[in-house]
């Protein structure tokens, strides 16, 4: 949102404030390649118990706070749950009430690698599941956090500082004329940045006729529906445009 020097001459490239210095989301730990053959039965019942026991002190305080649900993942004609006991993942080769999803063994082994996620099965209509999403989400970040060697977000594990030390306002809006520093340090600690008075009434009328206009040339969301047979991806309700 910062003035582009062509619009605004009067500040030289030397003076223009740096926004942002140190910020990044560069967090990557894997490379793109050939996925590693996996074998279900192996990763369920020898590697991934061993990485939860591995990973217990840092997913403790996590499993307290989401409270997971048992998860049955079955893959082919094989079953395996997923559940908290005493505050210890436990993994077996049963199937448990609650919610199942459904994979095939590429399914696995592109989730094992992170090459797909439940979200993103959500999204393409792939996701085969019974039960209810939070229950893959929440599990999906216990075991992403076991693969990966992290720990899941908790909340308030993130503090937002404003310049003096205290609390930020997350309501704070800015107009564009203040200080380009100041916009910077909100943006760098909140991940966003509200600027008011950008546009005239005028302007964001035509946006909003083009808007209209283009609607309906637009692919309809898909979204999931709670109870569906096998939680399958299906139409609900009219299309609007977000403005």
């Amino acid at each position: 949102m910062w003035t582009p020097a062509s619009s605004n001459p009067g500040i030289a490239p030397s003076d223009r404030p740096t926004l942002i210095a140190r910020m990044t989301v560069d967090r990557r730990i894997r490379v793109d390649g050939e996925l590693a053959a996996t074998e279900p039965a192996e990763f369920f019942e020898v590697t991934l118990p061993n990485l939860f026991a591995q990973a217990h002190d840092r997913l403790r305080p996590s499993l307290r706070e989401l409270a997971p649900r048992p998860l049955t993942i079955t893959v082919g004609n094989r079953s395996w749950s997923l559940r908290v006991d005493d505050v210890r993942v436990a993994v077996s080769a049963v199937s448990t009430a609650g919610t199942v999803l459904r994979v095939d063994a590429e399914q696995l082994a592109s989730l094992i690698a992170d090459k797909v996620t439940p979200m993103g099965w959500l999204t393409t209509g792939t996701l085969d599941m019974g039960g209810h999403l939070s229950d893959i989400l929440n599990w999906w970040l216990i075991l992403r956090a076991a693969l990966d060697g992290t720990t899941p977000h908790r909340t308030g594990a993130v503090e937002f500082k404003d310049r003096n030390g205290g609390q930020l306002d997350l309501s704070r809006s800015f107009a564009p004329d203040d200080p380009a520093d100041e916009m910077a340090w909100f943006l760098e600690q909140a991940g966003f940045l509200h600027i008011k008075g950008l546009y005239r009434e005028d302007e964001m009328a035509a946006i909003s006729t083009e808007m209209d206009v283009a609607a309906p040339l637009l692919r309809w969301r898909r979204t999931l529906v709670v109870g569906q047979p096998q939680g399958r991806i299906a139409r609900v309700g009219a299309d609007a445009a977000i403005r």
